[in-house]
């Protein structure tokens, strides 16, 4: 199978690309400042060359905008790549956009795990920008007859993460406590959780959906196991071996509005068979190893 994947300079994109070529798919890898096949989703007509010239089985667009940048870009992005694979004239058997678990917005306990038939209601700008992302990528395909799914990413880590992740940002403050230039390590709230998934198995997950027969346009893309931010801190310092054993102080007084904090997988898993395989235990490891070299 022949995969195109816009971004694959970022996080996720070389987790989806390294996925893709150990299953032995032929991968075509693009970004914007790419000297061999550069597309800037702000410029469709690089997207039309690029799908005349490799003609791809599948198109996976692990690019986007994060904060603190302009996220407000993303259904732009999303929308230009589709007005340009229809007008390139090859049509590709798929089509898959990233989503974010931001577009559910507020989720109580009671909707855990959480679904993709829950309504989005997204409270960030971010948030915002994906599930409009979503809804204009899902119309347009309708529109053109192509099939367009969005895999609604929840929380990705693993080695290579950038910095403004919370796993990076507290490795940094290890890092500060074992060079004697901090005391404590700082959280904002102990309870908060999220849904993290090893970037290894995200892009299995992106690839399994490549590669099969979706029945939906939507799935989530996690772990399907919930997790407190204190206890991923608590993981950091136990496989960081820093001694003495530095205390975890929240900086927050509120906790956080409840969040889509555990994603329902059974989509995912019923369709294409996908498991994740890595434990969030073997996920520090290799992050705390990688950091190490």
């Amino acid at each position: 199978m022949k995969l195109l994947i816009i971004g694959a300079n970022g996080f996720v994109g070389r987790g989806v690309s390294e996925a893709a070529r150990g299953q032995g798919h032929e991968v075509f890898e693009t970004y914007r400042q790419s000297a061999d096949i550069p597309i800037d989703l702000s410029h469709p007509e690089s997207i039309v060359s690029v799908m005349r010239s490799v003609r791809p089985d599948v198109v996976i667009n692990a690019a986007g905008v994060l904060p603190p940048g302009d996220v407000r870009q993303n259904p732009a992005f999303s929308a230009n790549m589709i007005r340009a694979i229809h007008e390139s004239g090859h049509i590709p058997k798929q089509i898959i956009v990233s989503g974010s678990a931001a577009e559910y917005g507020v989720v109580d306990a009671a909707n855990l795990p959480v679904n993709e038939d829950l309504p989005a209601h997204p409270t960030n700008d971010y948030g915002k920008s994906k599930a409009e992302e979503t809804t204009i990528a899902l119309q347009l395909g309708a529109e053109y007859g192509l099939s367009v799914v969005v895999a609604r990413i929840f929380n990705p880590i693993g080695p290579n993460m950038q910095a403004r992740f919370l796993t990076s940002r507290l490795l940094a403050q290890i890092d500060e406590c074992r060079r004697g230039k901090r005391q404590n390590i700082e959280i904002g709230r102990r309870d908060a959780c999220r849904d993290y998934l090893d970037v290894r198995d995200l892009g299995a997950a992106i690839v399994a959906i490549a590669a099969g027969n979706p029945q939906y346009t939507v799935y989530n893309v996690g772990s399907g196991r919930k997790m407190s931010n204190g206890e991923l801190a608590d993981l950091l310092v136990q496989y960081s071996q820093i001694s003495p054993v530095p205390s975890i102080i929240e900086t927050q007084d509120q906790p956080e509005p409840p969040a889509a904090s555990q994603a329902d997988i059974s989509r995912l898993q019923e369709d294409f068979g996908w498991r994740p395989e890595y434990s969030l235990e073997q996920t520090v490891k290799d992050i705390i190893n990688d950091a190490r070299q």
